[in-house]
């Protein structure tokens, strides 16, 4: 999309903001897989149900029994989201995320743009603190 509203403004395509931009849109998807687990989010609990592969799943799986996870489901039927993020987006998980983001943004420093996309970087430092 990036490089198709490049060219429709008449302008050659910015390789290496394209491959900068790829490493921005992983962190926007951690983040929004992140933001799942909160109640004002589009589909919450959504990829946990669907046991979807996405970063926090596969961070907590690492970490999970099957009891512990039909404890969370229960949470989720109840509607007691706040526990289901206790004991999902754990300290780890949350620190094990936001690394990831760190390391996705910090290859995107190595691409050299006139473009300045910091303003389009996900506020993922909100995944250690956001409650």
């Amino acid at each position: 999309g990036l490089e198709i509203w490049q060219l429709l403004a008449n302008k050659e395509i910015d390789e290496e903001l394209s491959k900068a931009s790829l490493h921005i849109g992983i962190v926007r998807q951690v983040y929004d897989d992140f933001e799942d687990y909160f109640p004002n989010h589009h589909e919450p609990f959504s990829d946990f149900l669907s046991e979807s592969n996405r970063l926090p799943e596969v961070f907590f799986k690492k970490q999970i029994t099957r009891a512990r996870k039909q404890e969370i489901i229960k949470h989720i039927n109840k509607q007691e989201f706040y526990k289901v993020r206790e004991k999902i987006l754990t300290n780890e998980v949350r620190r094990e995320l936001y690394d990831f983001c760190e390391q996705e943004v910090k290859k995107c420093k190595r691409f050299s743009t006139k473009f300045d996309y910091s303003e389009l970087i996900e506020n993922y430092e909100e995944i250690l603190t956001k409650m």
